[in-house]
């Protein structure tokens, strides 16, 4: 990607976002998006097909920050671990506050849950990978990456939902425990 394309696309996504203090997201049109970025919709659809996928790459950008530092996690999950690496991605959340709550209250919690779904289950992959567990029953692996991505998705949202004034420590120790040697117990009982 050109610089000039880089720029292009950070213009259209800082419109999104700006749009969204305006409509919810499901009333948002492209229209929107355009007049807030200061371009045109040619210029939009020759960098997304629409505003899902825009509304995507925002998010993909987004989690990959957060999740980059649990991916490579290895060795035991201590509960001290799993806690600095949460304790960050809320810190870090903090730092994007404003975003953040706009996001949320535009009505965009479907997309986020998807995306944190996508995520979870490659952390649940790369856990097995570096675990040696071997995944056959696919479906009770699905079921588990349901369970761990809804915990910390629930968690999340209210923490926002709340103004994301709870204290960071206590909300990353919750989450913690969703992803622990406990879990890892789990995950290795999707390989019988």
């Amino acid at each position: 990607m050109t610089d000039r394309s880089e720029k292009i696309t950070q213009k259209i996504k800082e419109g999104l976002i700006t749009a969204l203090s305006n409509k919810p997201y499901n009333k948002l049109k492209v229209t929107d998006i355009v007049a807030n970025a200061n371009i045109s919709r040619n210029t939009f659809y020759r960098h997304y097909k629409d505003k899902d996928q825009a509304m995507n790459e925002i998010m993909d950008e987004y989690l990959d920050q957060y999740f980059a530092a649990i991916d490579d996690l290895e060795g035991p999950f201590t509960e001290e671990r799993v806690t600095v690496i949460f304790k960050w991605a809320y810190l870090q959340a903090l730092e994007d506050k404003q975003r953040i709550e706009l996001m949320f209250k535009s009505g965009i919690d479907d997309i986020f849950y998807k995306k944190l779904r996508s995520f979870s289950k490659r952390i649940c992959g790369n856990i097995c990978r570096t675990r040696g567990i071997k995944v056959t029953n696919h479906t009770y692996f699905e079921y588990i990456v349901d369970l761990y991505s809804g915990g910390i998705f629930q968690l999340f949202k209210r923490w926002v939902d709340e103004g994301m004034v709870y204290d960071v420590d206590q909300i990353a120790r919750l989450n913690a425990h969703l992803l622990n040697e406990r879990f890892v117990k789990l995950l290795q009982t999707s390989a019988h």
